[in-house]
Order: structure tokens, then C-alpha cells, then sequence
């Protein structure tokens, strides 16, 4: 069962349920970034915004549902993760409290978007503006996204996989924040790694 508590004005999201395929097996969230792990960092943004942080979990559920703990962060785990990211978008919605007026939704591993991006989501929305979401360089929409309440219940008609911006094609108007080109890096391949986090990624022993 999900885990609840009592609502917060803001709550935050963590998907952490991915497989880590491309890199090569290695729950990659617990790889080492400024002291500590990419999910605690991740988590620590987000507190900075959002009194209540709830981490998705899928792959690797019981290492990372107790970093998160440890973290200050409710963990919800998906059993359907490898069905895609929208199983996890709704298990995360599900555990959020009854009364919540706004939540974010972000991924763990992107260790480059700093709280002051999260916070310019959220300030984002007012009456009309039940969404914001980050705007890539490319011109595309993206995770970080900040929802208000009106749009929480759009979040169960998310097909599996589904995504944030299918939620942003159901409202009425969206604001949309550039997320600078550093922040867009995400931690993805072993390759990533070395590059941003300075970690060279062994992979797991098959002994």
C-alpha cells in the first residue's frame, strides 16, 4: 500500500523506479554526487521546495526505498515499472496526501536542476494555469513539471506510458520555464558518469 501522510501544501515526486539498463545494471541512483547519492541529492532539492517528498521505486526497491528513507523522503513502490513511466507517475500521484494544492514532479536523475528551477515551476501556476514544465533547448517540454490540484486527477487516465507533457495537452493554459543547459544533463550510461560525476561504473560481477 502506499504510504500517506497528512497533507502539505506542496509535495514533491521522485520517479526512481527505472531499471538502469543502459548502465549496464549498476542502480545508478546510488552513485556518489557532491557527498552523497544521486537519489539523497535529488531528494535534497526537492525538500528545499516541498515539505513532503514521496520517492517511486521499481528496480533495485529495497536498496533505494531505504537510501530514500534514510533521505527524509515517504517511498511508494510500482510493481508495474517496466511497463513505463507512467505507472510510476501514478503510483506517485496515489500516495499523494488529500488536500495537497500543488505537487512536483521531477526524476532522480538529473543531479544538475537546482531548487530555484523547481521553485520557478511552482510560481509559475496561478488560476489559469494549472501547469508548468521545463522547456529544453530543443524546443521540447519536459520533467522537472509542477502541477496544481485541478490537473491531480488527470494523472489515472495516464496510459503506461505515458508522461507529464500528455498532462500538459489537458489544460486550459501552460507556462513553460527554460531549464538551463547544465540542468538538462541527465545520468544515464557509464559514459554520463565519468563525464559529470567523475565515477568510473564497473559492472555488476556475473560470478
Amino acid at each position: 500500500m502506499p504510504e500517506r501522510s497528512a497533507a502539505a501544501a506542496t509535495v514533491a515526486i521522485v520517479l526512481a523506479a527505472g531499471g538502469s539498463r543502459r548502465m549496464e545494471g549498476t542502480p545508478k541512483l546510488l552513485l556518489p554526487h557532491r557527498g552523497a547519492s544521486l537519489l539523497a541529492g535529488a531528494i535534497g532539492v526537492a525538500h528545499e521546495v516541498a515539505p513532503h517528498v514521496i520517492v517511486v521505486v521499481g528496480a533495485f526497491a529495497d536498496a533505494y526505498a531505504a537510501e530514500a528513507r534514510r533521505s527524509g523522503a515517504a517511498v511508494v513502490t510500482n510493481p508495474d515499472w517496466e511497463r513505463g513511466m507512467g505507472t510510476s507517475i501514478r503510483a506517485g500521484f496515489g500516495a499523494v496526501p488529500r488536500g495537497t494544492a500543488r505537487a512536483l514532479l521531477l526524476l532522480a536523475d538529473q543531479p544538475f536542476v537546482p531548487a530555484a528551477h523547481l521553485a520557478a515551476l511552482l510560481e509559475a501556476l496561478g488560476p489559469r494555469v494549472p501547469i508548468a514544465v521545463s522547456r529544453y533547448g530543443d524546443g521540447n517540454d519536459g520533467v522537472p513539471v509542477a502541477l496544481a490540484a485541478s490537473l491531480f486527477g488527470a494523472v489515472g487516465a495516464l496510459p503506461d506510458d505515458g508522461s507529464a507533457k500528455a498532462l500538459a495537452r489537458r489544460a486550459p493554459e501552460v507556462a513553460r520555464i527554460f531549464l538551463s543547459r547544465a540542468a538538462q544533463r541527465d545520468i544515464d550510461t557509464p559514459a554520463d558518469a565519468a563525464r559529470w560525476l567523475g565515477v568510473d561504473v564497473e559492472p555488476p560481477s556475473r560470478e
